[in-house]
């Protein structure tokens, strides 16, 4: 946003020089590129409310019920010691 926010002060100056000078050709689109910098520079702050509004109403990060160290750890030992007991079972046989 601030890319666009430099852009948009660097703006009114050529415009005002194009004026100044009589460029009857520079003018207009030079006052075109100032309202389209105005129209996006007021769509990324309306875009960056809009995602502190939403981080705001999701509150404060809960911990996750499936994020538990607890079956973090107990699974790959599950696993583990399933592989074991297949691979005994395949040497016995």
């Amino acid at each position: 946003m601030a890319h666009k926010v430099e852009a948009l002060q660097a703006q009114p100056a050529k415009v005002t020089e194009s004026t100044a000078q009589g460029h009857g050709t520079r003018l207009e689109p030079r006052q075109q590129a100032l309202l389209r910098g105005a129209q996006a520079l007021a769509e990324a702050q309306h875009q960056q409310a809009k995602w502190v509004a939403h981080v705001e109403a999701c509150g404060s990060p809960k911990e996750r019920a499936e994020r538990d160290w607890r079956q973090q750890t107990i699974m790959p030992c599950r696993t583990v010691l399933l592989e074991h007991a297949l691979m005994a079972f395949m040497a016995a046989r």
